[in-house]
């Protein structure tokens, strides 16, 4: 009894997951086969843009060159102390 209640409810929990992920992805072709656009007030997303070359002075005191961070994950904070 058990056992077929937790069959049960996992093969639920499965069909609500399709349903939702069937219902909220949009076609990625429109009807004339064209790529799909995006809906009316929305922009695409642009594709990402190389970083422009920048020098900073390192903790150190050594400059930072942006070429020395080629490949790399950077996440960059700037912060004031007022």
């Amino acid at each position: 009894m058990r056992r077929a209640r937790e069959v049960c409810r996992a093969v639920s929990l499965l069909l609500m997951l399709g349903v939702a992920l069937a219902l909220g992805i949009p076609p990625a072709q429109g009807q004339d086969g064209e790529p799909a656009r995006p809906p009316e007030g929305m922009a695409a997303v642009k594709p990402p843009m190389p970083m422009p070359a920048f020098s900073l002075p390192g903790v150190n005191g050594a400059p930072l060159n942006s070429s020395a961070l080629q490949g790399q994950v950077v996440v960059v904070r700037f912060w004031a102390t007022w």
